[in-house]
């Protein structure tokens, strides 16, 4: 007789085959993922096997085309052009806004492009019916065919020359090539072929150097012909001398980079011509300023109703700079008398940082003494512009800030008084170079922990920033500069700039002081309690300490320490020399004369007696001590009362 199962055991058994029945069912719920995923993917090779016929069938059109062959040479002859779709025509007007456009909004990178005269040119790109832009990006460029009209192929640039005419990347491209891996280097100048391929492996590969043409472009964009073809790296460089010229100066392959990367983002301009074809050419040259500057005499009085014919546009005077030559004692004096006594009734008007335009008692104590200096980088210019032109019904608006004439470069390239509408006569003090770099250390780089010696500013940003004529250039080049004045400082600004707007009378200057200089003793409050001041300019946190200094701190006696070695003065006299010689042609024949005489502007013979400062100097003697007490109780009273 059958033994019975136990209840218990048959219970064990149920749920073991339970248990092996899920296990089953999830084995066949993952094989029936497996078998979705395999169809996927076995239907996205298909859809990538009809792309890649469509390719070749396109590749092989192109071959068997009736005009000339189009084959790019080389090994990977079969390898397609990157698509059109990518990229777009752009004129020369265009190319700086639309990559911006592109680097915004994810759009197309455009290409400097005419796609009407490549046309023309190539009567088999024509007949054949291909798009003349994909054309080019894949095989016209590789040929030597000129995308645009109006550049010769003996008036390019042979480094951007033989960058465009790079092909296909083959086996060898990324190769070292000696030639160019030395002329990207100066370091290496002096290597050989075999050193050169050693430092290479041992070091430049760790180093991530680039070792030829190919890679150097492929750190750049995705195909040479990116790079605008008329590019000069040499009128790059001078274009944007401050920043560019000790990086790049001489480096064409550095100034490329620097285009690429930075330059064209910005954007900036990448040529003269491309400049120019920004500033429509006018009747007025730089040359014609510069005479009619000469011609004007002694006083400059500034001349009414002296615009480019044909444009109606809000007349301005715009003193601009230099720092310390009376900037600061002007802008206070402006603001007290914000209506000239001038023929044409002259204005003050400061511009704050949101664009909001002050003028006459407006200019008071609530405001700032000056318009800001990042006025170029205001987005609403245009509304700015009709303020402008309200203030010009009750008399000339006059604007002030030491800052522009270092950017007016960027006041040319982003059409900064065209948005304005306004036509400016620019104003302009300077002083000898090697003075000014002495009170402009104390002013502003003592207090950056960048700088620890002046060499250290000229290592950053070489010399180009102690050449006035070539920042005032910039103003020369501008068409909507109507005229540019420069003058010497002289120590009275206020009464200069008042006689050179034609005022009548002696202006009241009594409660005015200028600043050429910053004090000893001020300069020893400031050392003794750094708190005072925000890290990169002196005294201007506190309002009460600003007052303090310049209403209690006595400004006479001694000048500000002396910085500069014989070598320092030694290298700005020469690196300024020439540069000089061209500011006098601005100047009015008694400032050129004078200019001429003052041994300052030419050598170091005038500073060869200035005792260099030391570490002593800065100890404030008990007579300073109590000059700084009486002066804080006499203001705390005068605020009590």
């Amino acid at each position: 007789m059958m033994e019975k199962t136990p209840p218990r055991a048959a219970a064990e058994r149920d749920e073991r085959v339970e248990r092996l029945n899920r296990t089953v069912a999830e084995r066949d719920e993952r094989i029936e993922r497996l078998n979705r995923t395999v169809a996927e993917r076995d239907e996205r090779i298909e859809r990538l096997n009809r792309t890649v016929a469509e390719r070749r069938e396109r590749i092989e059109e192109l071959r068997t085309a009736p005009h000339a062959p189009i084959t790019p040479p080389g090994k990977d002859s079969a390898r397609p052009s990157l698509l059109s779709r990518r990229y777009c025509a752009a004129s020369r007007t265009e190319l700086a806004e639309r990559t911006v456009d592109a680097a915004k909004n994810g759009g197309k990178i455009p290409i400097l492009f005419d796609p009407a005269f490549y046309l023309d040119s190539n009567e088999d790109v024509r007949s054949s019916g291909v798009d003349p832009l994909e054309h080019y990006l894949g095989w016209g460029a590789i040929e030597g065919r000129m995308p645009i009209g109006d550049v010769r192929p003996g008036a390019l640039h042979p480094l951007v020359r033989d960058l465009h005419r790079l092909g296909p990347t083959g086996d060898k491209a990324f190769a070292l090539d000696c030639a160019f891996y030395r002329s990207l280097y100066p370091d290496l100048a002096s290597f050989d072929d075999e050193a050169l391929a050693e430092h290479y492996e041992n070091y430049g590969r760790a180093e991530s150097r680039v070792n030829s043409a190919h890679a150097f472009v492929s750190r750049l964009c995705d195909n040479p012909r990116e790079i605008p073809l008329d590019f000069d790296p040499d009128e790059y460089v001078d274009l944007y001398s401050q920043d560019l010229e000790v990086y790049c100066k001489g480096q064409p392959l550095r100034a490329l980079h620097h285009y690429m990367r930075r330059g064209r983002w910005e954007p900036r301009y990448y040529t003269l011509r491309a400049l120019r074809a920004e500033s429509p050419p006018t009747d007025d040259s730089s040359g014609a300023a510069v005479r009619e500057c000469r011609d004007e005499g002694p006083s400059h009085a500034l001349k009414p109703g002296s615009g480019k014919a044909g444009l109606r546009r809000t007349r301005c005077v715009l003193h601009a700079g230099f720092g310390k030559t009376g900037s600061t004692s002007l802008q206070e004096y402006l603001v007290q008398h914000p209506e000239l006594p001038t023929a044409d009734r002259h204005r003050y008007v400061v511009i704050n940082h949101r664009g909001e335009v002050m003028d006459g008692q407006r200019t008071g104590t609530n405001s700032p003494s000056s318009t800001t200096p990042f006025l170029w980088k205001l987005d609403n210019l245009e509304s700015i512009g009709e303020r402008l032109v309200e203030v010009a019904e009750r008399g000339i608006p006059v604007i002030s800030q030491e800052q522009f004439t270092r950017d007016a470069n960027r006041f040319l390239k982003r059409k900064v008084l065209r948005r304005l509408n306004a036509q400016m006569q620019v104003v302009v003090y300077v002083r000898p170079q090697i003075e000014w770099f002495n009170s402009g250390w104390w002013q502003w780089w003592e207090w950056i922990d960048t700088f620890r010696t002046p060499s250290d500013i000229v290592s950053k940003w070489g010399y180009g920033f102690l050449r006035w004529r070539e920042q005032i250039d910039w103003w020369l080049k501008n068409p909507d500069v109507d005229q540019v004045i420069v003058r010497l400082y002289r120590g009275n600004t206020i009464s200069d700039f008042l006689d050179v707007l034609g005022a009548t009378g002696q202006p009241d200057t009594s409660h005015s002081r200028e600043n050429p200089t910053l004090s000893f003793l001020y300069i020893k409050i400031l050392k003794m309690f750094p708190d005072l001041r925000e890290p990169n300019l002196p005294g201007v946190r506190f309002e009460r300490y600003k007052k303090f200094i310049r209403e209690h701190i006595p400004s006479a006696g001694e000048g500000a320490p002396w910085i500069l070695t014989t070598e320092d003065m030694q290298l700005v006299a020469d690196h300024c020399r020439e540069d000089n010689k061209r500011l006098m042609e601005l100047l009015s024949p008694a400032d050129a004369e004078a200019m001429e005489r003052d041994q300052r502007w030419w050598s170091i013979e005038s500073y060869r007696d200035r005792p260099l400062a030391t570490d002593d100097d800065f100890v404030m003697t008990p007579e300073e001590s109590e000059t700084c007490l009486k002066a804080a109780l006499r203001m705390s009273c005068e605020e009590k009362s």
